[in-house]
C-alpha cells in the first residue's frame, strides 16, 4: 500500500497551492468534465485496473478510486480544498476504511508543510514540499517520527512545464533508486514512460498511441513496449458537465 500511497499523491500535488491551471487544464482536458473513468486491460482483455476521478465545479480533483479486480483491492484518495482554492487535507482509504490523512500547510511561496496522521489520528510522518518558480513541486521530503528522512523524490520539468523526470530516494530498499522518466506528444500527452531502478536497469518502457472523442479529449490509449509489442489498452469515458 505505501508505494500505491506514495504515487497517487505525487499524481495529486500540483494541486497543493493556488495556482492558475486547474487539475482539468494540466490533465489536457478540453471543455467542462464532471467525472473521468479510466479502466486498463492486458493484453489478453483482462480488467487490471479500474480508476475513476470526481472533479468540482472548479476542475480541481476532489476524489480518485482505484480498483483491483483480480485482488478486489480498492484504495480511494479524497482531496479537500479552502475557500481560495488550495488543497489544504487529503485522506486515504484502502476498501473504504481511513488509513491515512494528509494536512498541508503553507509556509510560504515555494515551501509547504505536510502532517501525516494514521485512523487513530497519531502523527506517523511529516513532510516538506518544494516548488518552483511555476508552482511545480520539485523535491518532497518525508520525515518519520524521529526526524529521518524516510523518503524524497527530486522532479525536473521539460519546457513546457511538463514532468520528465523523478528520482526517488528512500528506506525502503525496494524503491530506494527508482526513477520515473516521462516524454510527451504535440498534444501535451504522455507519449512514453520509462521506469529505471538503482542499478540503471530499465525495468519497464512503454509508448502510447491515442484516440480522440469530439472535445479532443483521448478516450482509448494503447500500450506497446520497446519492441512495438502491444501490452496493453486503456479505455476512458468522460462525463461533460
Amino acid at each position: 500500500m505505501y508505494r500505491i500511497t506514495l504515487l497517487v499523491t505525487l499524481i495529486l500535488l500540483g494541486s497543493c497551492s493556488l495556482k492558475n491551471r486547474s487539475d482539468l487544464e494540466s490533465m489536457n482536458i478540453n471543455g467542462k468534465v464532471r467525472s473521468i473513468n479510466e479502466k486498463t486491460f492486458s493484453i489478453n482483455d483482462s480488467l487490471e485496473i479500474d480508476k475513476n476521478y470526481i472533479f468540482n465545479e472548479s476542475g480541481q480533483v476532489v476524489s480518485i478510486t482505484h480498483y483491483y479486480p483480480t485482488t478486489q483491492f480498492n484504495f480511494k484518495a479524497t482531496n479537500h480544498y479552502s475557500f481560495w482554492g488550495r488543497l489544504i487535507e487529503q485522506n486515504f482509504f484502502e476498501s473504504d476504511s481511513l488509513d491515512l490523512k494528509q494536512v498541508f500547510i503553507k509556509i510560504d511561496n515555494t515551501k509547504d508543510s505536510i502532517l501525516a496522521y494514521d485512523s487513530k489520528d497519531d502523527l506517523v510522518s511529516s513532510g516538506i514540499l518544494k516548488y518552483d518558480e511555476n508552482r511545480n513541486v520539485i523535491e518532497s521530503l518525508l520525515y518519520d517520527t524521529l526526524k529521518t528522512v524516510s523518503y524524497s523524490e527530486t522532479s525536473l520539468y521539460d519546457t513546457n512545464g511538463k514532468l520528465a523526470e523523478s528520482e526517488i530516494n528512500s528506506l525502503d530498499s525496494s524503491i530506494d533508486g527508482d526513477t520515473y522518466l516521462f516524454t510527451y506528444d504535440s498534444l501535451g500527452r504522455v507519449g512514453s514512460y520509462s521506469f529505471r531502478n538503482k542499478a540503471g536497469e530499465y525495468v519497464q518502457n512503454e509508448i502510447y498511441t491515442y484516440e480522440s472523442d469530439q472535445f479532443g479529449n483521448w478516450v482509448e490509449k494503447t500500450i506497446v513496449d520497446a519492441n512495438g509489442d502491444k501490452i496493453g489498452i486503456v479505455k476512458r469515458e468522460l462525463e461533460y458537465k
